[in-house]
């Protein structure tokens, strides 16, 4: 067995494996059985939890890593649990031993956990006075699962957490856990209620099950794609390759790269949660993983470079080819990033596919203000995905914000018409089967939609009403 320690960027996991790569090629020169565990104490001590405290405490979302820990310890424990029972001597002992150590740092990881919120938001509650927290938390729960239970009835498990959040929010020690608490429940509600949204073709209110991994197969960059999938590709055929049954390969895995599962079973949870969510308003919500998602790409990639396919030079010349690719695509997209889409659709295309924040996000006021400037429009209808005091900020009189339920604006002597594109398709666009619209909000009067007489931008259209 050995040890190193030391500093950090002393070269340690560089110099263990190098040896360790080394010692591996002479054992299979000699035909000799080697098996290497090699364990980073880093990647594997319970007191990263200040990353998950942090991440706990910026977003109410993060609660989802909660799931994910368990999950993760409970994997980790399977693998240490399988590897123990294989080796010789007392069986029983070891699992049960290795079962308390991953008990025990994951009650830490919840105990500090549930610490750290306490002074936090102990200072969001300092002046709010307890009458008027229970009365917002109330008004705020009031259609959380389904409304309050009526009296004489037991609450549903969701409600139950609705109520127990009332009861806490002007209890002088729990108030700072009702305030978190009523957050995170705000999160369950928005999530749950869902949306109306155009993708596809259609205006839905129903989730899309595959709404994400489409919506980002159509916003990602084709070479970041490429490389993703073929890093993806790569990685599991290796795995597969590897001849071990199928569990010792999975356990092999588990001990070698601890890391890299750890990120991957976050990115795989996130995408599932987001795909199972009610809310579908953009491809944002994954940007969470994507971080993640470029590491595995890079600690895939660096696995085929450093494999016998292809010569080392071939391989580096794809990859280089990939990035001048992404460079030039970013270069080319410019200054439209927000709308982007990739090029197998077009930028200028993307509004025919899904809008909301995947396209229109209300970013082209200030390009619909060039317009009006250098084409001397002296007033103009604006109905705008965005702040209602923006048009006036921005065009100085010339603007009169309006709807389609107020008619067409030529009734009042305006022939310009600006209309953000989500509002247009949301308005426009087919229904889905069972969706429902208001007539008087479909822009009726207003024909050929998609022909507009100029755009602000990508995401405003512009009509010259003659």
């Amino acid at each position: 067995n050995l040890f190193i320690y030391g500093k950090t960027g002393t070269g340690k996991t560089l110099t263990i494996n190098y040896v360790t790569r080394e010692l591996l090629k002479a054992a299979q020169k000699q035909n000799t059985l080697l098996k290497i565990i090699y364990v980073n104490c880093k990647l594997k001590r319970s007191t990263d939890t200040e990353y998950r405290l942090l991440a706990q405490l910026l977003k109410f979302s993060a609660v989802i890593i909660v799931l994910y820990l368990i999950i993760l310890t409970a994997v980790f424990l399977f693998a240490d649990v399988y590897r123990k029972w294989h080796e010789p001597g007392g069986k029983t002992k070891r699992v049960r031993l290795e079962f308390l150590k991953h008990l025990k740092n994951l009650v830490i990881i919840f105990v500090v956990s549930i610490l750290v919120v306490y002074p936090l938001y102990s200072l969001a509650t300092v002046n709010y006075p307890p009458e008027k927290q229970k009365s917002d938390t109330e008004f705020i729960l009031s259609s959380f699962a389904k409304g309050k239970t009526p009296e004489g009835e037991i609450c549903n498990p969701k409600r139950c957490l609705a109520d127990l959040d009332i009861w806490m929010a002007d209890k002088p020690i729990l108030r700072p856990y009702g305030q978190y608490m009523l957050g995170v429940l705000m999160v369950l509600q928005r999530a749950a209620g869902g949306n109306t949204y155009y993708y596809l073709g259609e205006v839905r209110n129903e989730s899309a099950l595959f709404y994400f991994p489409v919506t980002y197969l159509m916003k990602e960059s084709l070479p970041v794609l490429i490389l993703v999938f073929g890093a993806l590709v790569f990685s599991l055929w290796r795995l597969l390759k590897s001849g071990k049954k199928n569990l010792s390969r999975l356990v092999d895995y588990l001990q070698t790269h601890p890391a890299e599962f750890s990120m991957l079973l976050f990115v795989v949870l996130y995408v599932l949660y987001s795909m199972l969510s009610n809310l579908n308003i953009g491809v944002r919500h994954l940007l969470p993983t994507l971080p993640l998602v470029y590491i595995l790409t890079a600690s895939g990639l660096r696995a085929w470079l450093k494999s016998n396919h292809f010569k080392t030079q071939i391989k580096l010349g794809l990859i280089g080819i990939a990035l001048i690719w992404f460079t030039a695509d970013v270069a080319n997209t410019y200054p439209y990033y927000l709308s982007y889409f990739n090029q197998g659709l077009g930028t200028q295309n993307g509004w025919k596919y899904v809008t909301d924040s995947n396209y229109d996000w209300g970013q082209d006021m200030k390009k619909l203000q060039t317009f009006v400037e250098q084409n001397n429009v002296d007033k103009i209808a604006i109905d705008y995905f965005g702040s209602s005091k923006a048009p006036g900020y921005y065009l100085n009189g010339k603007a009169e914000n309006w709807s389609s339920n107020k008619g067409d604006p030529r009734d009042i002597g305006i022939h310009w018409l600006a209309v953000s594109i989500n509002t247009l398709q949301g308005a426009k666009a087919e229904l889905a089967p069972g969706q429902n619209r208001n007539p008087e909000g479909e822009y009726q009067w207003l024909q050929n939609y998609q022909e507009p007489y100029a755009k602000a931008g990508t995401s405003i259209f512009i009509y010259k009403l003659d």
